[in-house]
Parts: structure tokens; C-alpha cells; sequence
């Protein structure tokens, strides 16, 4: 690689790992500040909501990730600047489209909900107030994702990473004060869902001040760029929705069959080991535009793997070790999780982000109906292994079930490498492997005093 373009890659690569080791410190304070706050009942509210607020943020038929891909590809700034504005009546028009559903069905689905779930007296108290406030939060995220994705894929992937370094920083804060002061849950959820709005439009302030996005006062969008945007993306949209409801529908599962308190068993080792995934999920982010405007090149994919697997590795080792003891400390000793559930979740981890990895590459290549069916297969695998192993086993031990589902995308991965870019799995992952030993190669040398 050329040495600006070195240049270029490592500021993306630290600042999203910075962020993500801010986000990983952040996360495990929040369980060590809000279970106790909270009590194990209305923690298992609260971790089915905000990661249902997740889901519901995400419902944009792909557009994003499409708009993402054509940027990248764009050498002309007034043609990125008609597709994000033409884009962006689109999320306006969506916007509209999901109040006006929701406001449809509210009353069937609150209804439902407490009619059926397994709430507490308290947690019922809270639930139809949270709800209308989740979908409010979801309408304000969804607003300011053509910005995200416009910052994203103009390739200022620091600049984003840092503007959620300071986001997650401001959340801890505000999350710490509102626990001294006694704040309500749905206050908490404000304050959960506000955090990517802010990062966003700060990227997006500091890339126009860079001149990248210069002049967005003037109209001149593409309506017909942005549809197309729409048809191509359509599919990748039903992946995501389809991945995060397989990966929220387990606590929804538990507060239905069990309770809010088997939510709890479950969410708390989970979103320790979510916080590692979003590290590996980090580095596939920064090669994704690369990875879109070179063509899906195998080297540079290579080089994605590769760091992916040497930060995997060590993270899955680290954290089937350190899960059962961090959980025990952090929950007050309320929540205990076995090394071999640690290692349920710790596998998942690692197999998540190469996963991510492949998917990265199968999106710069525009393959998103490929992934759809492997999105597909994940669910029903996953699905299936949740309800056998709630029969013989504890909430924590559904780990295991999410490392399965993933196992599933496997083989429509070894499908797209054949298909596409005439390699096979094994090769893709000698390759990778290759480029780790690289990697641990540098960092020895480094270490020693030599270059």
C-alpha cells in the first residue's frame, strides 16, 4: 500500500478502536451502575428495550448501506451531495410511513404486551409509556442516518469514530447522574437514544468544515439516483432487520416463557461479549468503503481478515476466561455465568466478526441477496437452538445458540467467495492468517526497539 493510503487506514483503524475500548469500558460500567439502580426485574425491561430501539432504528429498506457503497464509488462531490439529499427525502418520506404504522397498531401491541409478557408489577407500570418513547427515539436515528452513512462512506471514518468516542463518554456521564439522582428508566432510554443522533451530525459538522460537504443549502437532489439506491438496497435492508431481530427476538423469548428476570441472566454476559463483537465489527466497517471503491480486491480483504482474526483470537481468549468473574462483580453477584457458558459467548464472539467480515465483502460487492439467504439460514438455526436449549439449560447458556445461528451463514459464504471471486474459503482464510502473522510479526519487532 502506498504510505498516505497506510496513513489514511491507521487513524481509521485507532480511532474506531479507540472508540471501541471507551465503548467497552462504558458498557461494563452502565451494568455495574444499572443493574443494582434498576433490580434484576426492570433490568430485563430495560435490556429488551433498548435493544428493541436498535431494531426498530434500523427499519430503512437498506438505503443506507446502498447510499454508503455509491458514495464511495462517486469521484464527483455534486453528485454525492444530489444522491444524499435525494436520499435523504427518502428517510423523511419512511419516517412518516413508520409513525403512521405505528400509530396504527399501538394499542393491539401494547395491549399484547401486557397481557401476555412476563412483566413485574413494576416493570408493567413502565411498559406502554417506554414504548411510545422508543419509537420516537427510532424516528430520530433513522433521521440523521443518510448523515452517518455520508460520513461513512466519504471514507472520514475517524472523524465518526471519534464523534462516538465523545458520545459515549457524555452517556456514561449522563447515565451516572441520573442513577444519583433517580432518574426513570424512560429518562435513561432519552439519554441511550440520543447518543448516535449527536455523533452522527457532529461527523457530518466536521466533514463539511474539512469542505467535503460544502453548499448543502442549495437543492439539487437526485430523486432517480436515490430510488435506484432504494431498489438495489431493498434487500440488504430485510438482512439487517432479519439479523437484529434473530439477535433481540432471545430476550423477547425470555420475558415471554419465563420472565424479566431470565432477561437479565441472559443480557448481562451477552452485552459483555457484544462489546468485544463491536470491536471486530469496527475494523469491517473501516474496510468496507475501501473494499467498495477497489473493487472487492483480495489483498486489501486479506488484510481485513487477517486483523480480524489477530483481534478475535485474543479477545475470545480473554474473555472466556474473564466473563464469569466480571459478570458476578458487575451484577452484585445477581447474575452468575460458568466457563462454559463464558465460552459459548466468547466463540460467538470471534465467529461474529469474521462473519462480519465476509458479509463486509459480500456488501461492497453489492451481493446483498446472497446475504439475505444467509441471514435467513442464521434465524431458523438460531431460532431452533434457543427454544432446545431453554428446555435443558439456564438463559446464559443461549450463548451457545448464537454461536450456532452464525455457524449457519458458513456455507452461502464459501458459495459467494466460489462465485464471485473465484476463492475458496480456505483460501480466503490462508490469506487472513497470513496477514495476522504479519501483524503479530510488526508488533514483535516493535517491541524489540527494531523497525
Amino acid at each position: 500500500m502506498q504510505p498516505n493510503r497506510d496513513q489514511g487506514l491507521l487513524s481509521s483503524v485507532s480511532a474506531t478502536q479507540a472508540s471501541n475500548v471507551v465503548r467497552a469500558i462504558s458498557g461494563v460500567v452502565k451494568v455495574w451502575l444499572l443493574v443494582p439502580f434498576f433490580g434484576r426485574d426492570l433490568y430485563g425491561l430495560w435490556a429488551t428495550m433498548s435493544s428493541w430501539l436498535i431494531v426498530i432504528a434500523m427499519i430503512d429498506l437498506g438505503v443506507g448501506a446502498g447510499l454508503q457503497n455509491q458514495i464511495s464509488r462517486e469521484a464527483e462531490p455534486s453528485r454525492r451531495k444530489a444522491l444524499i439529499q435525494g436520499t435523504g427525502l427518502l428517510y423523511l418520506v419512511m419516517v412518516a410511513l413508520l409513525a403512521l404504522c405505528y400509530l396504527a397498531i399501538r394499542e393491539r401491541v401494547l395491549g399484547w404486551g401486557v397481557s401476555h409478557l412476563s412483566l413485574s408489577a413494576l416493570s408493567r407500570g413502565y411498559f406502554r409509556s417506554s414504548c411510545d418513547l422508543l419509537v420516537a427515539l427510532a424516528i430520530s436515528q433513522l433521521l440523521v442516518e443518510p448523515l452517518r452513512r455520508s460520513v461513512l462512506g466519504w471514507r472520514q471514518v475517524a472523524s465518526f469514530y471519534w464523534a462516538m468516542t465523545g458520545a459515549d463518554l457524555a452517556q456514561l456521564g449522563l447515565m451516572a447522574w441520573g442513577v444519583n439522582s433517580g432518574w426513570p428508566i424512560q429518562a435513561f432510554l432519552v439519554v441511550l437514544g440520543l447518543t448516535p443522533v449527536s455523533a452522527a451530525f457532529v461527523a457530518f459538522m466536521l466533514a463539511m468544515k474539512r469542505g467535503i460537504g460544502s453548499g448543502w443549502f442549495r437543492w439539487e437532489g437526485s430523486i432517480g439516483g436515490s430510488l435506484r439506491i432504494l431498489a438495489k438496497g431493498i434487500p440488504f435492508g430485510f438482512v439487517r432487520l432479519l439479523g437484529l431481530l434473530n439477535l433481540q427476538s432471545i430476550p423477547t423469548l425470555l420475558l415471554w416463557i419465563i420472565s424479566d428476570a431470565a432477561v437479565s441472566e441472559f443480557s448481562i454476559p451477552m452485552r459483555l461479549a457484544a462489546v468485544s463483537v463491536q470491536a471486530l465489527y469496527g475494523i469491517g466497517n473501516v474496510y468496507w468503503p475501501r473494499l467498495a471503491a477497489h473493487g472487492n480486491d483480495r489483498d486489501e480483504f486479506a488484510r481485513c481478515l487477517g486483523l480480524v482474526l489477530f483481534v478475535g483470537v485474543l479477545g475470545a481468549v480473554a474473555l472466556a476466561a474473564a466473563l464469569p468473574l466480571v459478570v458476578h462483580l458487575l451484577s452484585h453477584a445477581e447474575v452468575g455465568a460458568t466457563y462454559l457458558q463464558s465460552t459459548g459467548f466468547a466463540l460467538w464472539m470471534l465467529f461474529a466478526g469474521v462473519g462480519f467480515a465476509f458479509t463486509v465483502r459480500a456488501y461492497a460487492a453489492d451481493a446483498f441477496l446472497l446475504v439475505l439467504f444467509a441471514v435467513l439460514c442464521q434465524v431458523v438455526v438460531q431460532l431452533g437452538a434457543t427454544l432446545i436449549l431453554l428446555h435443558h439449560g439456564s438463559p446464559a447458556s443461549l450463548g451457545w445458540s448464537l454461536l450456532i445461528g452464525e455457524l449457519a451463514k458458513w456455507p452461502l459464504f464459501a458459495v459467494f467467495l466460489r462465485t464471485t471471486g473465484r476463492e475458496s474459503l480456505s483460501a480466503a482464510f490462508a490469506g487472513g492468517f497470513r496477514e495476522s502473522l504479519i501483524a503479530l510479526g510488526r508488533i514483535r519487532r516493535r517491541m524489540r526497539g527494531g523497525r
